[in-house]
């Protein structure tokens, strides 16, 4: 039966998310906190998507229909 790693601690998420906001680059929380930087952006990009809601529609890559 494989392991599964153990889950973070929500203080640990929490400590990652405020040095999102405070201007830290993924990797130097990474850095600091001893996780990897991908697991730092996976972190904050949920967040982020909440404060600015869904990405814009590209209207120019859609295609009219013939009439």
């Amino acid at each position: 039966m494989e392991r599964r790693p153990a889950a973070f601690s929500l203080d640990l998420r929490r400590r990652v998310l405020a040095d999102c906001h405070g201007g830290l680059t993924y990797a130097a929380i990474a850095r600091k906190y001893t996780v990897s930087a991908e697991w730092v952006r996976v972190q904050a990009v949920p967040e982020d998507r909440r404060d600015r809601g869904p990405p814009p529609r590209d209207h120019a890559a859609t295609v009219p229909r013939a009439a």
